[in-house]
């Protein structure tokens, strides 16, 4: 049997030459395609809602404060009350430079009522939360809710709770919710508090207390309306 004359050749690369031949970049996701990583984002936290701390550096905290800046622009309201403030400074400013030039020139004298007006108009109060006091002179929660704040509901228990700036009310996760007095047997009982549902357990309803912030764990059947009253609701 005749043998083939077979030679090979074996080529070999530096690895300067394998860096211009080889693709070493790896994208794990189409970077245009973001709704489907949204879609994946979603089905992730759905997967991990329950095991993922309350606290923390990642946590449902973080999650709702960078939300929450999201949301709100990062815009803090106390930045717009003193852009406000800075604004009426400067037009009274200029006003009184006004002024006085038409003094020292004698070319006119100032309309007495039209400097009343801006007078009474600089001085006038703010009043966010249209209650009719001053908003300088009263407290505010110390959690970074917005300035529409309760500090006088109709229920005389539920203003003495809410007058306490660091009532737990004031926390994003519970501002705004409806305010119960529970009525049932135990720890809850004759409390205000806020319904904080189920929290991951079977047959198990939590409510917690708007001013402490103690949470108070209750029997699923006993989160009936016979047993709790509302109170007050922004």
């Amino acid at each position: 049997m005749a043998l083939l004359d077979l030679k090979l050749q074996r080529q070999h690369y530096s690895s300067k030459d394998v860096e211009g031949l080889l693709d070493r970049d790896f994208q794990d996701f189409d970077a245009k395609d973001k709704q489907k990583d949204i879609k994946r984002l979603f089905r992730i936290y759905d997967d991990v809602y329950f095991d993922m701390p309350k606290e923390g550096e990642e946590s449902h905290t973080t999650l709702i404060l960078k939300s929450r800046d999201f949301v709100r622009d990062f815009i803090d309201p106390k930045d717009a009350e003193i852009f406000d403030l800075t604004e009426q400074i400067a037009d009274l400013n200029a006003r009184i430079l006004e002024l006085e030039i038409q003094l020292i020139s004698g070319s006119a004298l100032p309309d007495v009522s039209e400097l009343e007006d801006d007078l009474a108009e600089a001085m006038e109060f703010p009043d966010e939360n249209n209650d009719g006091i001053d908003d300088r002179t009263q407290q505010f929660a110390e959690f970074g809710t917005p300035r529409k704040l309760i500090l006088s509901p109709p229920d005389d228990e539920v203003a003495r709770a809410l007058q306490n700036p660091r009532a737990e009310y004031y926390k994003d996760k519970y501002y705004g919710r409806q305010i119960y007095k529970f009525k049932k047997r135990g720890d809850a009982k004759n409390k205000l508090i806020v319904y904080d549902g189920a929290r991951g357990k079977s047959g198990k309803r939590y409510l917690v207390n708007i001013e402490s912030g103690k949470s108070y764990k209750i029997p699923k059947r006993h989160w009936k309306s016979k047993n709790r009253d509302k109170k007050f609701k922004p």
